[in-house]
């Protein structure tokens, strides 16, 4: 059914992805009067992927009306991500994205393969990473998560947990780096890229206090944004630390898995 201009979000519905045929002039961002997504193709592993995401320049502007939502842009950081992503073999991997946005890095993770989760906490947008899933012909589960009160337990026992643009505020540090304890399996990895802001040395600090290994490189340009790789590793001091710092605590379900939407 068609849509009117200015409407925004169809209701995802449990346990399905729903995607309208809309001209992205008529798809509004949600809590942005005038502000539309559009349609871009994303090149990633020799493979267009078809997704909606809205002018970064658009989004900004909207400062005066509020603070600004910046997950409806799929920004340098989180494409330069993808890229990275794509271009691994992640076959039977199990990956979980945190502060997904439009879900373009989560996508680079289920295009490899990987068996990919993608949390916000923002509900538009986990509609948002659904949609692109679903026009790019790719399948991923999504959850809603604040890292404050992190939904999964101990042992998630993800391999990789990735993120882009998520380094930037430091009253978020110490729930960003619980949720990596709490996600990642023993010998997993954590993969976070920014375009080089002054706050990720701030966290990088933080996170090699409380224990991690830290590795920076830098990847190709996306446009005129430089993008960084950060690679995060446990390193503790015993196994049985590891088995507590990484969140390896046995074979227990996640609980929120009961929460997970799959978008196929």
């Amino acid at each position: 059914m068609p849509r009117s201009p200015g409407s925004s979000f169809p209701a995802l519905s449990p346990g399905y992805c729903s995607v309208r045929r809309a001209s992205p002039s008529s798809l509004q961002v949600p809590g942005l009067p005038g502000v539309y997504f559009r349609e871009e193709t994303v090149r990633l592993r020799d493979r267009d992927l078809n997704i909606l995401t809205a002018s970064a320049v658009d989004v900004l502007a909207s400062a005066a009306r509020g603070p600004i939502p910046y997950w409806p842009v799929a920004w340098p950081a989180g494409l330069g991500l993808a890229r990275h992503l794509a271009a691994l073999d992640l076959g039977g991997r199990r990956v979980l994205e945190v502060g997904c946005g439009v879900g373009i890095a989560g996508l680079g993770a289920a295009l490899a393969g990987a068996e990919t989760l993608v949390t916000d906490t923002q509900p538009p947008a986990l509609r948002l990473a659904c949609m692109n899933a679903r026009r790019s012909g790719l399948s991923i589960r999504a959850a809603a998560a604040d890292w404050r009160e992190w939904p999964f337990r101990r042992g998630a026992d993800f391999d990789l947990v990735i993120g882009s643009d998520v380094t930037y505020e430091p009253a978020a540090f110490d729930a960003l780096l619980q949720v990596l304890d709490d996600s990642l399996r023993q010998g997993g990895a954590v993969l976070l890229s920014d375009p080089g802001r002054l706050m990720t040395t701030a966290f990088q600090q933080r996170a090699i206090a409380a224990g991690w290994t830290w590795s920076t490189e830098t990847l190709p340009r996306e446009g005129t944004q430089s993008v960084f790789l950060h690679r995060l590793t446990c390193r503790p001091k015993t196994t049985k630390e590891c088995a507590i710092s990484c969140g390896n605590n046995g074979p227990e379900t996640p609980e929120g898995e009961r929460n997970q939407t799959e978008c196929q």
